[in-house]
């Protein structure tokens, strides 16, 4: 195989902790011909002096030591300098397997490719849960591109499901197709900003191949590798611009594009800025059908989502929550199969993420709750109240 060149941007922003275990998996793998690009956003711990380390140790290393601007700012540096035919990001709090690059590499060659993705690895310190791309791996070109990528990449049919993965950096990218995109990515985003670039980028992607590997660690922390003030709903009100601007240059093409960036914003506002989505018009937004506030409610899903959702039933306090509930013991919950016991008339599964929603919906029915009694989040409710 010919071996082209590989550049690898790597945003640094006070990891000093992590650091070195990034940069070692990015300098031993078995893939020699790369350039890796450090770009130092402004850190204040000694994350800049150990880019600075690793540039003497490696002459592939560039660095560049910059006022914090944030995480796209910091990719739109290190983008800026990229010369190699191909080009991916590593977050410097994550690390990879030495074979990533590569196995990428050749399937990029091999199938003249855009774009290579693989899956990922949740990596929580003492465990490692693989997250598989959900389209089959192989080749996709044109029709195929079409069928069977675009009008998944974001489910329009349930709340919240990615069939191609929205992650930057668990593929590589042709470098004048990533760099067109990624410069127009505004500096204000500061949520989904992995989307606002991969999924715009897809649909101008002639050949796209799926590895059906695992490569990528990404580690469970609360901090973000690029850090500074943030301004949650300015960030939001900046994606939404940034989505509408695809929209009008045709660069989100299939049917069911409205509908997917609506979504996304949607899934965003949940989590960085849930009064933009749990409070309409000085209101409790409720994301759930054929739910009143007669009804005697059992909350199932106590992560992110189920505990902002439980926030803002509480401060509404015009619905009946009987009990607050989860499969395994978390402050403030009972286990599901104690809430069962109770009087009820319906179960908001309060999970986000489609696929551990459906598990919730299996096991509720497993358990002898009618089908009836169960309500998952509403897309179309969701959708119609962006509208």
């Amino acid at each position: 195989m010919q071996e082209e060149l590989l550049s690898v941007v790597i945003p640094v922003y006070n990891v000093e902790r992590y650091l070195r275990r990034c940069l070692d998996s990015v300098l031993g793998q078995t893939y020699q011909n790369m350039e890796i690009i450090l770009v130092d956003d402004g850190s204040t711990d000694g994350s800049g002096l150990i880019c600075d380390e690793y540039k003497e140790k490696d002459g592939r290393i560039q660095v560049i030591h910059k006022e914090n601007c944030g995480l796209v700012s910091a990719r739109q540096a290190g983008t800026m300098l990229a010369i190699g035919s191909y080009i991916t990001q590593v977050d410097s709090d994550d690390w990879i397997e030495p074979q990533m690059y590569e196995e990428l590499m050749q399937l990029a060659f091999l199938h003249n490719a855009d774009v290579v993705t693989s899956g990922a690895i949740k990596d929580y310190g003492n465990h490692c849960v693989c997250e598989d791309e959900m389209i089959s791996s192989g080749v996709y070109r044109g029709e195929e591109i079409e069928n069977k990528i675009l009008p998944k990449m974001i489910a329009t049919d349930y709340f919240y499901a990615a069939f191609i993965s929205p992650h930057v950096w668990n593929k590589i990218y042709r470098t004048e197709l990533y760099k067109a995109y990624q410069m127009q990515v505004s500096q204000k985003i500061n949520m989904s900003e992995d989307v606002a670039l991969v999924y715009p980028l897809l649909h101008d992607a002639e050949t796209i191949v799926v590895s059906g590997q695992n490569y990528y660690h990404y580690c469970m922390r609360e901090n973000s590798v690029c850090g500074g003030t943030k301004d949650d709903e300015k960030g939001i009100e900046s994606l939404k611009q940034h989505f509408q601007s695809m929209l009008k240059q045709g660069k989100w093409k299939n049917p069911y594009k409205k509908i997917q960036y609506d979504i996304n914003v949607a899934y965003g506002m949940a989590f960085a800025m849930p009064r933009l989505f749990f409070e309409r018009d000085n209101q409790l937004f409720l994301p759930y059908e054929n739910v009143n506030q007669s009804q005697k409610i059992i909350l199932y899903g106590a992560g992110k989502f189920g505990q902002q959702l439980k926030k803002y039933l509480d401060r509404d306090g015009t619905y009946s929550v009987v009990v607050w509930a989860d499969k395994s013991p978390k402050e403030g919950c009972v286990l599901i199969e104690e809430a069962l016991k109770l009087e009820y008339d319906v179960i908001l599964i309060s999970i986000a993420s489609a696929a551990p929603a459906e598990a919730a919906y299996k096991e509720l029915i497993e358990k002898g709750v009618p089908a009836e009694k169960v309500r998952r989040i509403s897309v179309e409710k969701i959708v119609a109240a962006l509208q």
